[in-house]
């Protein structure tokens, strides 16, 4: 799957988490639908992003399968410093 790139408003907020999105592939592989179904709303649009800018197999192991829907994980990590309190 392509890499999330999380948009800039995450990394001054520190969200991070996962964000579930259900996608409905072509018979080629490539994503057709992918609709975010949880997590943050900041995150949502880049995890769609990066799951409809990829091409799987039909038999993907890394999803979950539902009937010609299969619903993948994009976790984001907050990796921005946060200042230290002062003593």
């Amino acid at each position: 799957m392509a890499k999330p790139i999380p948009p800039p408003e995450a990394a001054k907020q520190h969200i991070s988490g996962i964000v579930e999105v259900v996608v409905r592939l072509a018979d080629d592989g490539r994503v057709r639908v992918a609709t975010a179904v949880s997590g943050d709303p900041i995150l949502r649009p880049s995890a769609v992003d990066a799951v409809k800018h990829s091409s799987f197999e039909a038999d993907y192991h890394a999803c979950e399968h539902h009937g010609g829907l299969y619903k993948f994980i994009v976790e984001y990590m907050d990796k921005t410093p946060r200042p230290t309190p002062s003593p």
